[in-house]
């Protein structure tokens, strides 16, 4: 089951620029995963998605919302209780997936040897600002496309 927050990808190219969430946009008793966005060829692709998928099973949250600011562009989603892997991909590359992986807060440099997802455990009222799905660099050969970075 999926559930998008954000805009449809159409209307997206017109509100990429947005504010945080609001109290309101988080419905009671779920929590907010939201962090910085990345992509190698520089320029973010307007129709980026960042999803959290529930680890065991196919329930994934998506949004299409990006935040600028000072320190770039963010994303926030909120979330049901429960443990997730975030990641980042684009609609037209669905196979291309840049996971928030060990190799993230190792600085993504080549002496970062582990790309291992990192678990996000979302409590009721939490908040967490530093998940970046950004590891563009750990996807199988055999998932290797014309969409490659």
């Amino acid at each position: 089951m999926s559930k998008s927050f954000g805009l449809p990808v159409a209307l997206s190219l017109a509100f990429v620029t947005g504010s945080a969430l609001a109290a309101s946009d988080v419905p009671p008793g779920w929590g907010v995963v939201s962090g910085p966005l990345v992509y190698p060829a520089g320029e973010l692709p307007p129709t980026l998605t960042v999803c959290a998928q529930t680890i065991g099973d196919r329930d994934k949250h998506c949004t299409t919302r990006h935040i600028r600011g000072k320190g770039g562009v963010r994303y926030s989603l909120p979330l049901p209780p429960g443990n997730y892997h975030v990641y980042a991909m684009t609609p037209d590359c669905v196979n291309w997936r840049a996971y928030y992986t060990a190799a993230v807060p190792c600085g993504l440099s080549i002496h970062c040897k582990s790309h291992a997802r990192i678990p996000i455990a979302v409590r009721p009222g939490s908040s967490r600002s530093d998940v970046s799905p950004a590891d563009w660099y750990d996807v199988p050969e055999t998932k290797k496309n014309a969409c490659d970075p």
